[in-house]
């Protein structure tokens, strides 16, 4: 199997980064979907304090893990059921 890119970003900055990978969970927490991950993949830990609002507004709960070479942390959240 050959790798290829499919996206190039112009922007290179680690802002513009992060900001991709918040967009991508708010997504699908706008969707409302019940299980929320990075696609399998850990997320920056500089995106850990704004994962924690999105999450809160949009009644998520946030679960954090493993933390890799101080940069990544395994993340999801979980659509906490609505009470009564």
């Amino acid at each position: 199997m050959s790798l290829s890119l499919v996206v190039r970003f112009e922007d290179q900055s680690p802002s513009y980064a992060h900001g991709v990978e918040l967009g991508r969970i708010m997504h699908a927490m706008e969707l409302g979907e019940s299980m929320i991950s990075n696609n399998g993949f850990p997320v920056r830990v500089e995106n850990k304090a704004t994962l924690i609002d999105m999450c809160r507004h949009h009644g998520y709960s946030a679960e954090f893990g493993v933390v890799w070479y101080e940069e990544w942390v395994s993340f999801r959240a979980v659509k906490r059921a609505k009470l009564n």
